[in-house]
């Protein structure tokens, strides 16, 4: 009888214990939900600002490849998102032409793509084919903060032939993307050499 009794008391004292034990860790529990809820929330904000920023640099920076582009879809091409970025941050009212940027007007796609362009257009006068001209035309020009260019002149020349299809080929080229001045484009003064090689001294 005795023993019955100690085993009945102490399965009375044990059951407020494990209600309370229970009570605890539910509660513990929740708030560890609560918290992940708020992670999770935070979390998905952050896809959704980093998605949003995707979404910009691709319809911003995102040039198509030279080679994957006909000459004729540099000058007859839709207005392209480039364009509207342009539009969209053209913040200075005039338009002055500055000599010193924080970063210099470039082709669009880089150096590279520039010399690959001048090369594919550049035609060496039919007039020049039998003499030893050749050489080095230096141009200079304007970027206008619309990546348009104009003002283009001779600096330094070396046969007027040369220097006529030196400026064509500039004027052929698409729009460059502008300098940039403390945060907004510019237009800017560009100066560019094309070198032309007459194929009878270079065989």
């Amino acid at each position: 009888m005795k023993k019955t009794k100690l085993l009945s008391i102490s399965l009375v004292l044990l059951f407020p214990l494990n209600v309370f034990a229970q009570d605890e860790i539910i509660e513990k529990t929740n708030d560890i939900i609560e918290i992940t809820n708020d992670i999770i929330d935070v979390t998905n904000d952050i896809i959704d600002v980093t998605n949003n920023i995707i979404d910009v640099t691709n319809d911003v920076i995102a040039l198509p490849e030279l080679d994957e582009l006909e000459t004729e879809s540099f000058t007859h091409a839709e207005e392209s998102p480039e364009d509207k970025y342009l539009k969209m941050n053209n913040i200075h009212d005039n338009d002055e032409v500055y000599i010193t940027v924080d970063k210099i007007a470039r082709f669009p796609g880089g150096e590279e793509q520039m010399r690959r362009y001048i090369d594919r257009q550049i035609q060496f006068p039919e007039e020049l084919i039998d003499t030893e001209i050749q050489g080095q035309v230096c141009l200079n020009f304007i970027v206008r903060k619309t990546g348009e260019i104009t003002d283009i002149q001779i600096v330094r020349s070396v046969h007027p032939l040369l220097d006529e299809e030196a400026v064509r080929v500039v004027k052929s080229m698409p729009k460059w993307i502008p300098a940039n001045y403390m945060g907004p484009f510019v237009s800017s003064s560009y100066e560019l050499f094309i070198f032309f090689k007459n194929k009878k001294i270079n065989k």
